[in-house]
């Protein structure tokens, strides 16, 4: 069932409601619609409560400044921890683009598009990605969306397979909608989900039952020309089964207590309303609206169908899953939903919001309903992704923000993804795109932050061009209103261009280009460095309400997006088969230490091995399988090794604590030693095998190879596998790309 267009806002829970088109505004507040003068009348008792709202008030003023306190945020403590849930069910900056055609393969690009969002959220990129193609482009399409959260891959799984089950358009663009953003949902968009989608999914948990709960499972549907392809261990099969029904006693009333008690819980008020701060008069009022019911329709239109706890937020009948600052408003841009249409309600910002991403959704089911596109969902972490997808296969690949510190860091994603892209051969406008959120506040130093605070640094003239200081702002010293938004404010209208280059310099980016055969993308054809950096010049036409949505939305200006990797051939390049090297680095320590690991980790490794490239004594790269006739060197030589270079340690170490591969060599003392890596490889049938050693210069990489010889000792009824033999001193160049 679609919602209508611009519905009359007078209705009443109970009664009957006017059905006619809005086609005029309450003049006040320009937040509802009426059909006409008698409606509004009529609607008054109930609007007034509203339309006469504190909130909407030029003299608002937040709750510490009335009664003359210090506000929670500022001492910190319990009030300061992030408060509700800890998922993100709603993406936190605004969407993205990632193909950008016309400026890039062009318009009239004949190849195939495949798509892969390795650390997806929810699917919103995918939704403006596929919604904005040309309609010149007629080719299949791929896309491949992961993310490593079983809510949040649930949620996706169901709202696609709306967008291909559900026939009416707009039907179908209401009920993701709602799924997506509503609390409750109506009773049609459950019985979609119980009736169109559950089947689907049941029908697999009863094939599968007997199967163990770690047990991977793959199923595709195809419907026409589009397909979807679910691959989930069968522990998540069956969790899937509960995104579509409400848990036991949950009511409407119960569902909405709980999410209160995190949107409105009192001890988080100065929170509120120093985010109400920032926003307009009736954005407030709209803001407070969403709050406290959690529906994203538009300011007037009527609630009284949505009664049913929406289930893919309800997993408990105890649990609000969002965060108390979770908003729909973030995930897209605030200046393309402010330029939608909401008729003449123009303060009806998330009655915007809900035609804009209704929009949206219209334009990406009808992009699926007339073209050919697949896709392939996984619940994986990003890091064990290039174990399910084939090397050189993406056009794009979107990681959000994994290449942050915090999580898999720039180099283990760029050596875990780049090798996923497209050769230049194929697609030389194949791009890894990866953000950075967090950089900016990792690097900037107590002395980047007293330089901009002065009053004659550019921030601070930059910011009383914006905030021109005022009397009664000034009047409660660091509590007042002025200070807390000259505060926000300074932050979005700095630069930091200066600190992201010390980020890179630290990270040594240019080394790691250099790893990898390829350089970071200057020009970006994609995305913006700097995507939500102020644009304009204070003073410039439409500077003030850039300046102003900058400062009411939830992106701080700081987060930076890179190109880091372009690949080409021509140049010697560890990027053809680093993903397989690094295999080999964990199996040659595994292997070549004292640990109780049997012959079944030796052929594991040979295994892998053969299946990706051997390098011989000539040496010569190659793809065949392991030759067991080729006899090895018949020398036997000590191993030697220089240290890891830091990218690498960067590369084979993570965030979660496993071990270098410099902590099992002997490291020496000197910081010019070049970087040398190790792989190995043994032929379980002999007691040889061979080692691999890589040298990597500006110019190319030189191998070293020996050949070793595996004992085993036996410890009780354990085989542990032991290298043992002699290096020697000299190495071979040779090595090519083979893009």
């Amino acid at each position: 069932m679609a919602t209508p267009d611009f519905i009359c806002a007078n209705w009443r829970s109970g009664s009957a409601d006017c059905k006619e088109v809005g086609r005029y505004t309450c003049k006040n507040c320009l937040l509802v619609v009426y059909c006409g003068a008698d409606c509004q009348k009529s609607h008054w008792s109930v609007h007034k409560i509203d339309c006469k709202s504190f909130l909407g008030k030029e003299i608002w003023t937040p709750d510490w400044v009335l009664k003359n306190r210090q506000p929670a945020f500022i001492h910190g403590g319990e009030t300061q921890v992030q408060f509700g849930g800890t998922k993100y069910l709603w993406g936190n900056v605004p969407s993205l683009d990632v193909l950008q055609l016309r400026s890039n393969e062009g318009n009239d690009y004949k190849g195939q598009l495949r798509l892969l969002f390795a650390a997806s959220g929810d699917f919103r990129n995918v939704i403006k990605s596929i919604a904005r193609l040309p309609e010149s482009y007629k080719q299949s399409i791929d896309v491949t969306i992961n993310d490593r959260d079983i809510d949040i891959v649930a949620r996706n799984v169901i709202m696609l397979l709306i967008a291909m089950t559900v026939d009416n358009i707009d039907e179908a663009a209401d009920c993701i909608l709602h799924i997506w953003y509503s609390t409750l949902i109506r009773k049609s968009d459950l019985e979609i989900l119980q009736q169109r989608i559950r089947p689907l999914i049941e029908d697999i948990c009863k094939k599968i039952k007997g199967k163990l709960p770690s047990t991977t499972l793959a199923k595709t549907w195809t419907f026409g020309q589009r397909s979807m392809r679910l691959v989930l261990q069968k522990s998540s099969w069956d969790k899937l089964l509960a995104y579509m029904d409400t848990p036991d006693g949950l009511t409407m009333e119960r569902a909405n207590k709980i999410r209160a008690a995190v949107t409105l819980a009192e001890s988080r008020k100065d929170y509120r309303d120093r985010h109400l701060l920032f926003q307009s008069n009736y954005h407030r009022i709209a803001k407070h609206r969403y709050w406290v019911d959690g529906l994203l329709l538009p300011f007037g239109s009527p609630r009284d169908d949505f009664k049913e706890p929406n289930p893919t937020f309800f997993q408990t009948a105890d649990t609000w899953p969002i965060r108390d600052n979770g908003d729909p408003l973030n995930g897209w841009s605030l200046k393309e939903v402010e330029d939608t249409s909401s008729g003449p309600a123009r303060n009806d910002i998330y009655g915007k919001l809900f035609y804009y991403v209704r929009i949206e959704l219209r334009s990406f089911i009808l992009r699926l309903s007339n073209s050919q596109i697949s896709f392939c969902l996984f619940q994986e972490d990003a890091s064990e992704l290039p174990n399910h997808l084939k090397t050189g296969s993406f056009s794009r690949i979107e990681v959000s923000n994994i290449s942050d510190g915090g999580y898999l860091g720039i180099h283990r994603t760029v050596h875990l993804m780049a090798p996923l892209l497209q050769s230049p051969l194929v697609n030389p406008h194949a791009t890894l795109i990866t953000l950075f959120m967090n950089a900016i506040e990792e690097k900037t130093t107590s002395a980047d932050q007293v330089a901009s605070m002065t009053p004659h640094s550019p921030e601070t003239k930059r910011v009383i061009k914006y905030l021109p200081p005022t009397n009664n702002g000034i009047s409660m010293g660091s509590y007042s209103t002025y200070i807390i938004k000259v505060l926000a404010a300074r932050d979005i209208v700095a630069t930091y261009d200066h600190i992201f280059k010390r980020y890179e310099n630290d990270l040594k980016f240019s080394e790691m280009a250099q790893y990898l055969g390829g350089a970071v993308k200057e020009n970006h054809t994609i995305i913006e460095k700097w995507p939500f950096r102020l644009k304009l010049q204070p003073g410039q036409p439409g500077a003030q309400e850039e300046f102003d949505r900058l400062l009411c939305g939830g992106v701080s200006g700081k987060e930076r997006l890179t190109m880091p990797v372009i690949r080409f051939s021509g140049r010697s390049a560890l990027l053809p088969s680093i993903t397989d090297f690094v295999f080999l680095v964990r199996g040659s320590i595994t292997a070549g230490s004292t640990t109780k690991e049997g012959p079944s980790e030796v052929i594991q490794l040979v295994a892998q091995m053969n299946k990706r490239w051997l390098v011989y004594f000539k040496p010569a790269v190659t793809d065949a399988p392991l030759d067991s006739s080729i006899p090895p060197p018949s020398k036997i030589h000590d191993i030697t090794l220089s240290s890891i270079s830091p990218v690498f340690q960067n590369i084979l170490g993570s965030s979660n604590g496993e071990g270098r591969a410099s902590s099992d060599f002997d490291r020496p003392s000197s910081p010019s030693s070049r970087a040398v890596s190790l792989a190995g490889i043994t032929d379980p049938t002999t007691p040889h095998g061979m080692i691999v050693a890589m040298l990597q210069t500006r110019e190319s990489i030189y191998l070293k190879v020996f050949d070793v010889t595996l004992t085993r000792e036996y410890s009780g009824n354990e085989d542990v596998c032991n290298f043992w033999g002699l290096a020697e001193e000299e190495f071979y160049p040779g090595l090519r790309s083979r893009a």
